[in-house]
């Protein structure tokens, strides 16, 4: 019996760390995050 996979697809960030409001769309296999040091690639990692 094949497994059924659990995704999700948007999320919406509101008043967390340095974010104020961000909307984010992934993709089902791969999502890179890159940017300069204090950009906030860490905070979207601890909202995840």
């Amino acid at each position: 019996m094949k497994q059924s996979k659990k995704l999700f697809s948007r999320m919406l960030i509101n008043n967390w760390g340095g974010i104020s409001h961000k909307v984010m769309e992934f993709h089902e296999y791969v999502n890179l995050f890159s940017g300069k040091s204090g950009s906030g690639k860490s905070t979207v990692m601890d909202a995840i």
